[in-house]
Order: structure tokens, then C-alpha cells, then sequence
């Protein structure tokens, strides 16, 4: 796999980690997913998150730095 193919993996899955975020947040907002366990769930979900944007950077600078 190329890098800029896996520039475009990670943009993918940056975006669906993003939108489970979203959706997490919304259901302990409205009480669907009790606080305690949407909170531990969101910090893994930020945690990973973290990575895939790490992930990204070092590919984008390595990319662009050509």
C-alpha cells in the first residue's frame, strides 16, 4: 500500500471515528448511554482517535515534504 493510499485510509477512518464520537456524546447528552460507561467508551474513542490523527500527520508531512 502506497502512502497517499494510506493517507486515504486513515482520512476514512479519522471520519467514521469522528461520527461514533459525535453519536456517543449525543447518546450520554440524552441519557441513552449512562455517563460512567460513555465516558470510559469516549476516552478510548478519543484515545484512538488520537492515533489515527498522529498517524495521518507523520504521512502527511512525509508526503508533502517530497
Amino acid at each position: 500500500m502506497s502512502d497517499k493510499d494510506k493517507i486515504n485510509y486513515l482520512r476514512e477512518q479519522i471520519a467514521k471515528t469522528v461520527i461514533k464520537r459525535d453519536a456517543l456524546k449525543l447518546a450520554i447528552e440524552t441519557g441513552k448511554k449512562p455517563i460512567s460507561p460513555g465516558f470510559r467508551e469516549l476516552h478510548t474513542i478519543d484515545s484512538h482517535l488520537s492515533d489515527l490523527d498522529t498517524q495521518f500527520k507523520q504521512l502527511w508531512d512525509k508526503e508533502n515534504s517530497r
